[in-house]
């Protein structure tokens, strides 16, 4: 949407930077995504980098992002990490107990790294788990028309869920389902911006097993917050950890819940968001002076 900034010049605006569309190209490119991701990730660098420097603020919601933002031409001064938030009032801890141990993981298959995720989850983590807990399920949530998606950015490779695998379309309260997991997972090898599927799991007091990517930019510490792993057979033993430690467990939830109460629910993150509409506020009665003196 960002090129309705000509559709009222005169206006303020700021850009959102929801994540830095160039920066998931690199990181396919460097996983695999060979010489057309290298280009398609160019075109994005080029692209948003004309509007960075077109704003008059920039929103990002990590610092990491902000810090990107400012190198490809956003202004310092008005740049700022919004963080994502979620409604923690809505996104509460809640159990119900399943039959069998649930690892859930949330990702609409219209986003290619939430596929390469899911693989990740059907070919290599399940398979460990299984191997300890064999009546486990994974329950995936792939969105809607997640087939037509998986046929588009799968290519030829077969959806193939297979036994103690569960896929889910679109779910308009994934509350029941959070509330069934014994463990979340985010098993991302590219990411851009921040996961929010990760930080609703957080409010809902969930353990959750993520990769560096998974939490890129939310500042979780290993082992406090959630269990990061960098690969596939240590991310498998730490699902095994949480589903034999129900202290462990509940120690994740607890401590993620504070973390999402503190730093990511609205009214935690409202402050900052105010004071940089305040910014872009100043610049345009800054303007209008500067008019003012000049007629």
């Amino acid at each position: 949407m960002a090129e309705f900034r000509n559709g009222a010049p005169e206006v303020p605006a700021i850009l959102v930077e929801h994540d830095l569309t160039f920066s998931l190209f690199q990181q396919l490119a460097e996983n695999g995504g060979g010489e057309e991701g290298r280009r398609e990730s160019e075109r994005w660098l080029e692209y948003e980098r004309r509007w960075l420097r077109d704003y008059e603020a920039v929103w990002t919601v990590s610092e990491e992002d902000r810090l990107a933002a400012i190198r490809e031409g956003a202004h310092p001064g008005r740049t700022f990490a919004i963080p994502n938030g979620v409604d923690v009032l809505r996104f509460r801890p809640a159990e119900t107990p399943a039959a069998a141990p649930e690892i859930l993981l949330v990702g609409s298959f219209r986003h290619l790294p939430n596929i390469l995720a899911f693989e990740q989850l059907r070919n290599e983590i399940m398979p460990r788990v299984w191997s300890v807990f064999p009546n486990a399920v994974a329950r995936v949530v792939a969105g809607p028309d997640h087939e037509w998606f998986w046929r588009r950015l799968a290519g030829k490779r077969a959806l193939g869920a297979g036994p103690g695998i569960e896929i889910h379309g679109f779910v308009e309260d994934l509350r029941p389902l959070y509330a069934r997991a014994s463990v979340v997972t985010a098993p991302l090898d590219v990411s851009a911006g921040t996961n929010i599927k990760v930080i609703e799991a957080m409010a809902c007091g969930k353990a959750i097993v993520t990769t560096p990517a998974g939490c890129a930019g939310l500042g979780l510490r290993d082992g406090d917050e959630a269990l990061i792993r960098g690969d596939w057979a240590s991310f498998g033993g730490a699902v095994c950890d949480i589903l034999s430690d129900a202290g462990m467990r509940a120690g994740l939830g607890r401590r993620a819940r504070r973390v999402a109460e503190r730093r990511f629910s609205w009214s935690a993150i409202q402050e900052d968001a105010y004071q940089s509409y305040l910014e872009v506020i100043g610049i345009q009665v800054s303007r209008a002076r500067r008019g003012a003196a000049g007629d």
